[in-house]
This record gives C-alpha cells, structure tokens and sequence, in this order.
C-alpha cells in the first residue's frame, strides 16, 4: 500500500483541526508554559519531530544548530526574541505544505504480509 499525502492535505486543508494540532504541538513544547517559544524550546520541538517532517535528522551533521537558528528567525515575524502561536502556525505550516509535497513525489510503500 502507498503511504501518500492524503492525509497531510486533509489536515492543511482543514484550518480549523491544522490550528488544533499546532496548538497542540505548541503547548506540548512551551515547556516553561509562558504563551511562547524561545529558542531552546523551538530547537526541541525540531529535534523531536522533525526528522518526521523531512527536516535532517539533529545528529546529522554540524549545520543544524545554524538550520534552527535560521528557521526561529524565519518564525520569529515580530523579532521579539519568542515566537507566538500564530508565528509557529506559520513555519508549521511551510514545513507540512513541503513534506505533503515531497510525499506525493516519492510516496512511502509499505508491504503488508
């Protein structure tokens, strides 16, 4: 069976369950639950999920640190140092809207037995 993008459309077509699931991704990680993201706790997150995203895994080589740096800049729209539920939606977004594409290019195969 083709593990597809079906489901990763569904959920970016849906605003109101893809706002659900970064809220909840974004609570998940406010690890000191101040309403915001800093940079450790966006780092995190990155580290955590994203190699589910397509993003290289954290160990992969020398340059991550500089790849989150650079992607909490991207998010961080107002530069105030935090990044906002809104702002996370935002870069949560692009990198499911990248993934659901690089899924539908190369689909995942899985064989059932």
């Amino acid at each position: 069976t083709c593990y597809c993008n079906f489901k990763w459309l569904q959920l970016l077509d849906d605003g109101e369950r893809f706002s659900k699931v970064a809220d909840n991704m974004f609570d998940e990680f406010d690890t000191n639950k101040d309403g915001m993201l800093d940079k450790k706790e966006l780092k995190l997150l990155l580290e955590t999920r994203g190699e589910e995203w397509g993003l290289p895994s954290k160990d992969s080589n020398e340059h991550m640190e500089q790849l989150y740096n650079e992607l909490f800049s991207l998010c961080d729209v107002d530069k105030s140092g935090e990044i906002e539920k809104v702002e996370f939606q935002v870069l949560l977004r692009e990198i499911f809207d990248t993934f659901a594409v690089q899924l539908k290019s190369t689909p995942i195969f899985l064989s059932s037995k």
